[in-house]
């Protein structure tokens, strides 16, 4: 499989399908995909709503999706996804974690995150946990309300986080 010439694809479908999206709706889609991960993961471990195989199965779609919308944000920051994956992996592979268990490399202290990036996890993260508190709350059959207030809470803090993210991610595109 060529990723370059799969970006390229990707990318002009995307423009023929959403031509008004852009960059932050990428990387929203991303955050959106690694909620439904964690929510496949989850539901695995609880060993509830549904088989392994279909939760395995949506395990699966949601590790393609991510890989899709970071190639289309890449795409629309003018990054080639591919050079990227090769350079990143030059230099992972050249840690020890064993022998250096600190930062992988001898003499190499670790960064200290920006204050951007920081913000941006800390949105990221908020809302990943808000949408499995909701989706949990809802699995405990207090759905069957209609709605109950603890539901109605949960979705609503969902919400919240959700227009958090939106809101420091596009400080920053």
């Amino acid at each position: 499989m060529n990723l370059i010439k799969l970006q390229d694809e990707m990318h002009e479908w995307r423009e023929k399908n959403f031509p008004d999206s852009y960059a932050g709706h990428q990387l929203l889609g991303v955050v959106e995909e690694v909620g439904e991960l964690c929510h496949a993961v989850l539901k695995l471990e609880q060993g509830i709503r549904g088989d392994e195989k279909e939760l395995m199965r949506d395990e699966r779609d949601a590790i393609g999706d991510i890989a899709i919308y970071l190639m289309q944000y890449c795409a629309e920051r003018g990054y080639c996804f591919e050079k990227i994956l090769g350079t990143t992996w030059d230099q992972v592979k050249q840690r020890d974690w064993k022998k250096y268990p600190t930062t992988g490399k001898p003499g190499n202290p670790v960064a200290a995150p920006s204050a951007e990036a920081k913000e941006i996890m800390d949105a990221a993260i908020g809302y990943v946990k808000a949408e499995i508190n909701a989706d949990a709350v809802c699995d405990s059959g207090l759905d069957e309300l209609l709605p109950s207030s603890e539901e109605t809470l949960a979705v609503d803090e969902m919400w919240r986080q959700h227009e958090r993210l939106m809101d420091v991610v596009s400080k920053y595109i």
